[in-house]
């Protein structure tokens, strides 16, 4: 056991704390709740809230919007996997610690390795970092262990074909949709789709009891994933592909979050609202009811694909 504490230390350490307390707090709705409660015993991941935070223009405090992309981006690909959320979630709070040291560095190049410590913590990431995400979560001591890890990763990487079908499906649902064929007597569906992704054989998609389970998990999201496929962040590499590998970088993926939530929008209006489960659009509509569209193009297809495409369309 180390040295008994110093009262005198103790009570400079006290004042200093209340001198950090009195910065000036960034103002949250009184009705926000805290990132941590929903990860609680009893508690469920809120993605209106979420989407709510992600597209308020007025800036949260150091690592909140960080945090809750990351739970959010997890929640879309993996709505049922608490623990890939919660890695996705302790991940990110690491990443804004590291943040925080690293502009501390930057910025008090003269100071001791001590006094730039307590500034990345207290100045930098400050109490409403601390109090709302970093404490919450059981700080170092379960951060330090909590990467995304890699049983969630082969969980994705396991559902791979999964996710491919599935926007095979979406290709040809957007097609139906946009192509001026379109007719309620044969329009986009489920089956129709599997009926032509089964025409093409392809040992990247799934059988047609997996494309089932697929959709059955995944469907309340899906136009969230269809357009995030959509959504290039780095040259050949969609948002979709980086929620898929683990990789959250809020600074490369947030700047295209509003365009995201509008394709999703999109996806909605367009092609789930003329499907026949009419749940289906409302379910996925929900988190989008205020933001407005963005069209972007469907997959080109080969001219054997359109035959067999048209051809279902009859």
């Amino acid at each position: 056991m180390g040295k008994p504490l110093d009262k005198k230390l103790i009570e400079t350490l006290t004042t200093t704390a209340d001198a950090i307390y009195a910065q000036p707090k960034v103002q949250r709705p009184d009705d926000e709740g805290f990132l941590a409660e929903m990860f609680a015993e009893g508690g469920a991941f809120n993605p209106h809230k979420a989407v709510t935070l992600l597209l308020d223009p007025q800036p949260s405090y150091f690592g909140h919007k960080e945090a809750m992309l990351a739970a959010f981006s997890s929640w879309v690909i993996a709505p049922e996997d608490e623990q890939m959320q919660f890695e996705f979630v302790a991940t990110s709070i690491k990443n804004s610690i590291k943040k925080s040291e690293e502009l501390a560095q930057e910025t008090c190049e003269d100071l001791s390795a001590v006094e730039v410590d307590m500034i990345a913590r207290y100045a930098i990431a400050g109490p409403q970092f601390i109090e709302n995400l970093y404490f919450p979560f059981t700080g170092m001591h379960l951060l330090a262990e909590t990467v995304v890890s890699e049983a969630s990763k082969k969980d994705v990487k396991a559902k791979e074909r999964r996710f491919y079908t599935l926007l095979r499906m979406m290709d040809l649902c957007h097609y139906w949709s946009s192509s001026g064929i379109y007719a309620s007597d044969f329009g986009p569906s489920v089956n129709r789709a599997i009926d032509v992704v089964e025409r093409f054989p392809d040992r990247r998609t799934v059988t047609r009891s997996g494309i089932y389970d697929a959709w059955a998990e995944v469907k309340g999201n899906i136009a969230l994933i269809y357009a995030a496929n959509s959504v290039e962040v780095d040259e050949g590499l969609s948002l979709l592909e980086s929620f898929k590998q683990g990789s959250i970088d809020f600074d490369r993926h947030y700047p295209v979050f509003d365009r995201w939530m509008r394709r999703a929008r999109y996806v909605c209006d367009t092609i789930l609202s003329k499907m026949p489960d009419l749940d289906l659009y409302e379910s996925n509509i929900a988190l989008l009811l205020n933001i407005d569209s963005e069209p972007f193009p469907h997959a080109e297809f080969s001219g054997r694909e359109l035959d067999e495409i048209n051809n279902a369309s009859r």
